[in-house]
């Protein structure tokens, strides 16, 4: 592995040169001649070489190219998410300057603000009304309807003999939840599927759009954010036993709304873009892992007890969710780094989980695993997951029947997984299997 200078060193016998100057950042890694980059399509799917060489080299490293220092040891990932007066997440989730967009959108993009890109006490408030749908107690109730939903969609394509999962399977799954947890007509399932997609595309981490792209996506989603409106609206008439209800109606003290309307907008909206992308490629990923290394499959085929640590280590394995994004606040250091105030750090989850000084053999897939409890692919502290358990209950589920019904499934020859180019992470678009 070699490291790239992103300037030229400083003359010889300078000692006193800013540690944080261009000068003295530590350059992305180079596996087998080719740079580190998180929108490389071979990267999206497998950064982990890259990853692994920096944290080896250089474990805080600067990336020129999107002005970001990736953060890749589990110890220093760990120390950014607890600091929160340094660290902010007032930008976790960053959509592009679209001026087109902006003029439509007076309040502001969907995705800003709501729970993923509040600090506390702000991000206290919101977690204290919207956890409330994701009790152990409320997640329970959803699977029954869960698991039928997984049943009839295989129910569809059965007699195929080939499927593409993410078409046909972990996205309808995933969206249906989704409708079902917020409250939303079951019709709108497929909407959402096309809603959160376009949520992700409309960010900083995803490639630059074509005029006629762009207009496409400002169209959507504004679509979307309309289409929110009036459903809010329509739950504040006639609130139902629904997340969207609970929200709309949270009261505070003194009996005034505890939610603007645009909160509740930008707290659903996270919802959506989390619930249906992230979780379906979860599946799909730990999916192809399972049959990708057969004897996996072949254990819980005998073993189904065994399918919800098969969750839990594909998480710190493989989570779709590579990286997160925090502000700094104020000059600091990282491990032997200098950051300067107004940086923005790349925190690499998908680094972190693989450390080698925290994790026993952590390339490898191990059911058995006696150290998983350190991993925190959910997040960790205030920003843990909302959702973590809906969405490892889905993953249960989806693999205990596909298990159920197809115990021959296999990878199609030829056909690896697809992924939106997204450098926060895996989030597929298609994986085709055999049976």
């Amino acid at each position: 592995m070699t490291i790239r200078d992103t300037a030229s060193k400083p003359a010889s016998g300078d000692e006193t040169a800013n540690p944080a100057a261009p000068d003295a950042r530590p350059g992305c890694p180079f596996v087998g001649g080719v740079a580190y980059d998180p929108l490389d399509h071979e990267q999206i799917l497998d950064p982990y070489p890259w990853l692994a060489a920096a944290q080896r080299e250089a474990p805080v490293f600067y990336m020129p190219e999107y002005d970001e220092w990736c953060v890749t040891r589990h110890s220093d990932v760990l120390e950014v998410l607890k600091d929160t007066a340094t660290f902010s997440s007032r930008r976790v989730v960053a959509p592009r300057h679209l001026p087109r967009l902006e003029e439509r959108l007076p309040n502001g993009h969907p995705m800003n603000g709501g729970l993923v890109n509040t600090d506390p006490p702000e991000h206290t408030r919101l977690r204290k009304l919207a956890q409330r749908a994701f009790t152990p107690k409320m997640v329970a109730s959803y699977e029954p309807a869960t698991r039928e939903l997984a049943r009839s969609l295989t129910d569809a394509f059965a007699e195929d003999g080939r499927v593409n999962l993410v078409e046909s399977f972990t996205r309808h799954r995933t969206g249906k939840t989704i409708t079902m947890v917020i409250g939303a007509p079951p019709a709108k399932a497929d909407d959402f599927q096309t809603w959160s997609d376009n949520n992700l595309t409309t960010l900083v981490d995803a490639p630059p759009l074509s005029d006629e792209r762009e207009q496409e996506m400002i169209e959507e989603v504004v679509g979307f954010n309309n289409w929110l409106l009036d459903f809010i609206e329509d739950r504040r008439d006639s609130p139902r036993e629904d997340f969207a209800s609970l929200l709309v109606h949270a009261r505070a003290d003194d009996g005034e709304p505890s939610l603007t309307t645009f909160e509740v907008v930008r707290i659903l909206t996270n919802v959506v873009t989390a619930g249906v992308d992230t979780t379906s490629s979860l599946i799909a990923l730990l999916v192809h892992h399972l049959l990708e290394e057969r004897e996996l499959w072949e254990r819980l085929l005998s073993d189904r007890s065994s399918v919800p640590r098969a969750v839990e280590e594909f998480m710190r394995y493989g989570s779709p969710v590579h990286s997160i994004r925090r502000d700094v606040l104020a000059d600091t250091r990282i491990g032997d780094v200098a950051i300067p105030s107004g940086s923005t750090l790349n925190l690499s989850f998908a680094a972190a989980q693989r450390d080698p000084s925290v994790f026993e053999d952590p390339d490898s897939f191990d059911l058995d695993r006696s150290d998983l409890d350190r991993h925190f692919a959910w997040g960790k502290w205030r920003h843990f997951c909302l959702g973590a358990p809906l969405a490892r209950m889905e993953a249960k589920v989806a693999v205990e029947e596909l298990l159920d019904r197809f115990p021959t499934l296999r990878l199609a020859p030829g056909a690896g997984p697809e992924a939106l180019e997204n450098r926060a992470g895996a989030f597929l678009t298609g994986l085709e299997l055999e049976w």
